[in-house]
């Protein structure tokens, strides 16, 4: 058979090349991140060495699990799963404050404090992690709390539902689990609301501060309503004014005319 790009279609626009239902199914199970086209454009670059050579036993793994042949032993070997709970949850909380939080909320530097060496801390969604201190949130105000990130010691007691993305028995290759957990999870992060999200955290709205930008603008309004109604009087007062005017002026006339 002809090597050809997977991509390619003939004049009647069916796929021409190895886009077979074993090569569908190691793109879709082995390499996620990635589309078809994608993998099937890298395969055919003679400069790509790495994924020609990872798909190709990629490829391999999966015709024998197909044939009904065990899967390779991997080191390790990976599972991926979709988790539901029902929990029933006891814990309490401390916080985490980075330097300029400390600096913000005492005035003082955490050398100052003799807070020692700061801890290392993983960011909510993965993407880094931040240096600071576990605090306790005793003395500190609700919108203090409300503002650091909180560090949560929990029990949990309670009842899972594990759905199989990936079982070890089905593996086609050692980086599998990671590139399917890392694009699932990917995909469910890009889903959540931005205030989900880490560079989302301080641009979710604040109550107290739309409370007063709304006063605010209403305060505004009164001020412009005002210097309306003044106009409004302004230039009532003048009618009324010019209207006596005319009023005197015929009086005069009349009372002229019936002089003469």
């Amino acid at each position: 058979m002809q090597d050809v790009q997977w991509a390619e279609y003939d004049a009647k626009n069916e796929p021409v090349g190895h886009k077979s239902l074993l090569d569908l199914q190691t793109v879709c199970e082995g390499f996620p991140e990635l589309s078809f086209d994608e993998v099937a454009s890298k395969f055919h670059n003679k400069e790509e060495k790495v994924l020609k050579a990872a798909y190709a036993a990629a490829r391999g793994v999966k015709e024998q699990l197909l044939n009904g042949n065990p899967a390779p032993e991997w080191l390790p070997p990976s599972n991926v799963t979709h988790v539901k709970k029902r929990r029933v949850t006891t814990f309490f909380e401390v916080g985490f404050v980075t330097e300029s939080e400390v600096q913000n909320l005492t005035g003082h530097s955490s050398k100052d404090l003799k807070l020692g060496k700061p801890s290392q801390l993983e960011l909510e969604d993965g993407t880094g992690s931040l240096s600071g201190w576990f605090i306790r949130l005793t003395g500190l105000s609700a919108s203090e709390i409300a503002a650091m990130r909180r560090v949560r010691i929990e029990s949990t007691v309670g009842v899972d539902l594990h759905e199989l993305l990936l079982m070890h028995s089905k593996q086609i290759h050692q980086e599998e689990g990671t590139k399917m957990f890392s694009f699932l999870s990917n995909v469910q992060t890009d889903a959540r609301p931005s205030a989900f999200k880490s560079q989302g955290r301080h641009h979710t709205p604040c109550l107290e501060v739309l409370a007063k930008q709304a006063s605010a603008t209403q305060q505004d309004c009164l001020v412009v309503h005002s210097v309306f109604s003044c106009i409004d009087d302004l230039l009532w007062n003048r009618l009324n004014f010019e209207r006596w005017m005319t009023m005197t002026r015929l009086m005069f006339v009349t009372d002229n005319a019936d002089f003469y």
